[in-house]
């Protein structure tokens, strides 16, 4: 089990933005290539090759965890990522037409609104959820949504800049069209947004692998080939016809004049593009663990800025401001600034969120000490309950992510009913099926009253509501229980 660290996290998808913003500048040297030469091999690099071979050398056993898992985990992961192929595609003809700086405010401020937003209401294997109020109606929440507004603004402030720039006249896209870039890359944004949940739809896969005896730290490899494998048949299909039309197949074995280094120094740049964009994500799931589920949503919104942060670094090394007046780059440093600050902001409010979850050891040590006084001078008799109930299979990361972030209501009733030293436990049996199993101990004086105060609480009904659809009661249990009480056969203090 990772123990979660927001600065860790941060600075991982830090890493993981760099190669982002680094993978599209190794084909500045390859002008001799058609466009759609560069591009299939280099995503053929990046969306094909690395990402299973990443698995196989991961992944423990990894063909034989695919046999194992569900099919409809894999299409799902699969078919998302056909539909973000089309916005990647739409991403790399806008740098053609607008350049970098451009192309990267306006397509990622895009996709880190909808990334960061859409999962709170709707999830590709949860269906339609809504944890906007759960998530930001504390502190820390209002932090990181305060972080999250910052981000996106400076994001749109960085894109202005850019405006600002191309309206002077100055760039240094390939060929320029402000009509035909900005549309590319707003139609880029959108559907890249759609890869987070590509990501989101393979998380069984990840689970599984941790299960099959990987570390849980590069788990999200067992997802890449599915995610990534979709978005490169897109391309393909798209760069296969171009290839037809422009009769440029030859220039995969041949260029059309001499160049320094020759071909192998293109599929080098190929390689390097391709590799660049296979490690964002093999950063960005190490950095999504470490912030935890309780703020993992906000993953995307970091990753995405601090693209946008190193992309802007890498428009002024290759010179697209150059010539523009000093108004555009006094905006995107102000955007810049805007975005480090947002992510410190984040950072802050993921690190208190997850100070606020863990319990303070003092104040554990008191309650336990407490309840041992209370045993010891006989105010009250403890019982032990165990339970059991089945978890649906499509439904284990809801249920783990709902009990990562228990709703403090719930968890205040719990202890007013007099339970203490709860636990739920989850396995898999032979066969397939997971099962839960609970264990507390009651304090109280009547159990039956205290269980009757819980179930008339409406916070707890609320709970339960999201709860249950995750669950599947044993056929055997008797009217009125959801979960089959279990005999006690041994105890030992």
């Amino acid at each position: 089990m990772i123990t979660v660290n927001p600065v860790m996290g941060v600075g991982l998808h830090g890493v993981g933005a760099l190669f982002a913003a680094s993978c599209y500048t190794p084909q500045k040297k390859t002008k001799l290539w058609a466009w759609e030469i560069y591009w299939i091999s280099q995503a053929t690099f990046a969306w094909l090759i690395l990402p299973i071979l990443g698995a196989v050398l991961i992944v423990p056993d990894y063909f034989g965890l695919l046999a194992d898992c569900q099919s409809e985990v894999m299409l799902k992961s699969f078919g998302l990522g056909v539909v973000y192929g089309t916005g990647g595609l739409a991403f790399g003809l806008a740098i053609r037409h607008v350049g970098f700086s451009l192309t990267y405010s306006i397509a990622i401020g895009i996709s880190a609104i909808l990334g960061t937003i859409l999962p709170l209401f709707w999830t590709p294997n949860d269906g339609f959820v809504y944890k906007f109020d759960t998530l930001f109606n504390s502190g820390p929440g209002l932090i990181v949504f305060a972080g999250i507004a910052l981000a996106v603004s400076g994001i749109f402030i960085c894109g202005y800049a850019g405006v600002l720039r191309e309206r002077s006249g100055n760039s240094s896209a390939e060929s320029f069209s402000f009509n035909r870039g900005v549309p590319l890359a707003i139609v880029a944004g959108i559907l890249s947004a759609v890869f987070n949940f590509a990501l989101l739809a393979g998380e069984p896969l990840a689970k599984a692998a941790v299960e099959n005896g990987d570390t849980e730290l590069l788990s999200w490899n067992a997802i890449y080939p599915f995610s990534h494998g979709g978005a490169w048949l897109t391309n393909l299909l798209w760069c296969v016809w171009l290839i037809r039309r422009n009769g440029t197949a030859e220039q995969f074995v041949r260029l059309p004049s001499e160049a320094h280094g020759g071909l192998p120094i293109y599929y080098l740049m190929a390689f390097l593009s391709g590799a660049f964009w296979y490690f964002q994500f093999f950063f960005y799931g190490m950095g999504h663990l470490n912030l935890g589920d309780k703020f993992g949503f906000t993953s995307w919104a970091i990753h995405m800025s601090l693209l946008i942060l190193f992309s802007n670094i890498y428009g002024k090394l290759f010179r697209e401001w150059e010539g523009s007046s000093a108004v555009p780059r006094k905006v995107v440093h102000y955007g810049m600034l805007v975005i480090v600050i947002a992510t410190l902001i984040i950072t802050y409010g993921n690190y208190k969120g997850e100070k606020q979850s863990t319990p303070d050891v003092d104040d554990t040590v008191k309650s336990q000490q407490t309840t041992e006084q209370n045993l010891y001078f006989g105010r009250h008799t403890m019982k032990r309950y165990g339970s059991i109930i089945g978890l649906r299979t499509d439904k284990i990361d809801e249920y783990k992510k709902l009990h990562a972030a228990v709703w403090p209501e719930v968890l205040d009733m719990i202890k007013q009913c007099n339970i203490q030293n709860y636990s739920i436990y989850l396995r898999r049996l032979p066969g397939g099926k997971y099962y839960l199993f609970s264990y507390f101990e009651y304090v109280g004086e009547d159990f039956e009253a205290d269980m009757a105060k819980m179930a008339a609480d409406s916070v707890t009904q609320k709970w339960w509501s999201v709860c249950k659809p995750c669950q599947e009661p044993l056929p055997d249990i008797t009217e009125g229980e959801w979960w089959a009480d279990m005999e006690e056969v041994f105890h030992y203090d």
